[in-house]
């Protein structure tokens, strides 16, 4: 009963993360929640543009400049830092979190030689004025060439929709800004290179699913790629499960677990092999495509684990469905109860109403009687 409520908790949660705002990933002078920021000084760019598209060489040190800029009455104090990008789990580009791990192949990340001045890691902005933060890039004397990719993020303290506010309980409504920060040292590498390290079962977003997983080794983003990947038994060509994705982007030396979903099916211990194609039409390159297989091995013990664990079981969704019945059952129950309960009282109410009636006549005559 435990594992049926903490699902539907977890379902729910996804759901109302779903229904939350719109975060921008980048952002240049776009008034919401009473501020913006917009990009400044910048130095030598390989193009210019709204974000900060940088070119660099090695050992060569650089200011960046960000204006934040307050439209509101009141005060605002503004949190800002320096992120490094990874690849999320959709196969995109993540500009506004930090990853809890990066990849092996990342030997220097951007945040480490990119810093806000500490004075500006938290601005207070009087009411309509704005102010100017700084962030110092340093590179080291031995970086090779490629590109270091991140954000500058900001943060508004306090905000708060207030006209969602009851019981004691507020509903953030959080607009935060990445301007994407781009690194070219020297050049873009020559050419990309993907390989695929592994494969293994797990969730996704509590969705059963076999992951192939893939790492991008060169400091260098991949863009426009297109994925094919099925899973077949070991030894076997008939695909039991498959899925396509289609333009997605790698950031540099990060890596990528492409999904394959088993939807409504269920795990099942045993040797499978992973079969997956992987092309990337970046116009830095020329078209480039890769294959593998990769044999890999499904346990007992977690194919059980997964399967207990996803939101997508099938013998959950039966579970459920089972549980959906008997609580309509129920609660239909409640509602008949409810409703001759207060047939049964109307019906007593007019009991009483014609008892009083006769009562009140019964008086009457014997007023009327005794008036005589």
């Amino acid at each position: 009963m435990l594992n049926k409520m903490k699902k539907m908790m977890i379902f729910w949660g996804i759901v109302l993360t779903l229904l939350c705002p719109y975060v921008p990933v980048e952002a240049e002078s776009v008034p919401s929640q009473g501020y913006s920021i917009a990009k400044l000084e910048a130095g030598k760019e390989v193009e210019e543009s709204s974000i900060f598209n940088l070119l660099m060489t090695p050992g060569e040190k650089r200011t960046i400049k960000v204006a934040v800029r307050n439209d509101s009455d009141q005060p605002i104090t503004v949190s800002d830092d320096i992120f490094t990008t990874y690849t999320n789990a959709n196969g995109e580009v993540e500009y506004t979190s930090q990853a809890e791990h990066y990849d092996e192949s990342m030997q220097i990340k951007l945040s480490d030689i990119a810093k806000v001045r500490a004075s500006d890691l938290k601005v207070e902005v009087p009411g309509k004025s704005q102010k100017i933060v700084l962030a110092d890039i340093e590179l080291p004397q031995d970086i090779g060439d490629g590109a270091l990719l991140g954000s500058w993020y900001f943060d508004k303290e306090g905000q708060v929709d207030e006209n969602a506010s009851s019981k004691g309980t507020s509903i953030k409504n959080k607009i935060n800004y990445a301007i994407a920060l781009k690194i070219t040292v020297n050049q873009e590498v020559a050419k990309p290179e993907m390989t695929l390290t592994s494969a293994s079962i797990g969730l996704s977003n509590y969705r059963k699913a076999f992951f192939a997983h893939l790492q991008n080794p060169l400091p260098a983003l991949m863009t426009n790629i297109d994925y094919e990947g099925y899973v077949t038994k070991q030894g076997e060509t008939k695909a039991l499960y498959q899925n396509e994705l289609q333009k997605r982007k790698m950031a540099p030396q990060s890596s990528y677990q492409f999904p394959v979903f088993l939807k409504d099916g269920e795990f099942k211990a045993g040797n499978y092999t992973y079969h997956l194609k992987a092309t990337t039409t970046d116009p830095k390159w020329e078209k480039k495509t890769w294959e593998w297989t990769k044999d890999f091995t499904v346990k007992a013990d977690d194919a059980k684990k997964f399967n207990q664990q996803a939101i997508n079981d099938a013998t959950a969704k039966s579970n459920w469905t089972l549980w959906l019945i008997l609580s309509s059952i129920f609660i239909l129950l409640i509602i008949i109860i409810f409703f001759f309960l207060l047939l049964k009282r109307k019906k007593r109410q007019k009991e009483v109403a014609a008892e009083l009636l006769i009562q009140k006549r019964m008086l009457e005559q014997l007023l009327a009687m005794a008036d005589d």
